[in-house]
Formats: structure tokens, sequence, C-alpha cells
């Protein structure tokens, strides 16, 4: 399957790796300039990345939540209901966090967040 994919896999790879290239400079390094603030080249790059990264990302993190939804519904189910904190606890770091990539993240402007707050009723 694979060997199906891959002139196009590695034509994305490439296009992705000279996007980064291109989007930062020296000057731009230090001072974590955010996507709205590109060219519309360069957020075009940064978009296409954003994309590229997602594309990777997301089926990780929906096995990962998935995974983190069942191992909360069994805590629950295998304490008859006594863990239902730590079961909340158990669903809220799986589920929460960032699905997809932005192209924020790929600026260093927003940290990538994979797991959520264990706090019930928390923030991301």
């Amino acid at each position: 399957m694979i060997e199906r994919f891959g002139p196009r896999l590695n034509f994305l790879v490439a296009i992705i790796f000279l996007g980064f290239g291109t989007v930062s400079t020296p000057a731009q390094t230090h001072a974590q300039v955010s996507y709205l603030e590109r060219t519309p080249m360069e957020k075009g790059l940064l978009g296409v990345g954003a994309v590229g990264c997602s594309i990777l990302y997301t089926p990780v993190k929906a096995c990962y939540a998935a995974g983190g939804t069942v191992a909360s519904g069994l805590v629950f189910i295998m304490s008859a209901g006594q863990s239902s904190t730590a079961a909340g606890q158990i669903l809220q770091r799986s589920t929460r966090g960032d699905w997809f990539v932005h192209p924020d993240h790929l600026t260093g402007q927003r940290r990538l967040r994979f797991r959520g707050s264990p706090a019930l009723g928390g923030g991301r």
C-alpha cells in the first residue's frame, strides 16, 4: 500500500519541509511572529504544513481518546461507580487538548497540547 502512495507521500513531505525552511528566517525565529502577521505566501506554507501535520496527528489523537474513553468506562464499571472521579479524570485527560495542528503551533505562538487537564470541568 505504501508503494502505491510512495511518490505522492514523498512529494507531500518535501513540500512540508521546503515550506518550513522558507517560513522561518533567523530574524523571525526570535520574534515568534504569529500566523496573522505573516505574508500571504508564508500563511499558505504554514497552512499546508499545518494540514500535513494534522493528517498524521489527528488519527493518533483519536486513537488515544478512544482508548481513554474505553479505560474510563472500564474504571467506572469495575468500581461500580465508586471511582467516578478517577474515571472522569481519565476521560478528561484523553479527550481534551488539541485535535488538530494550527499554524500558530508551527510558529511557536501556541503550545500543542496532546492531553487535556485532569481537573473535571477544567480547561484544555
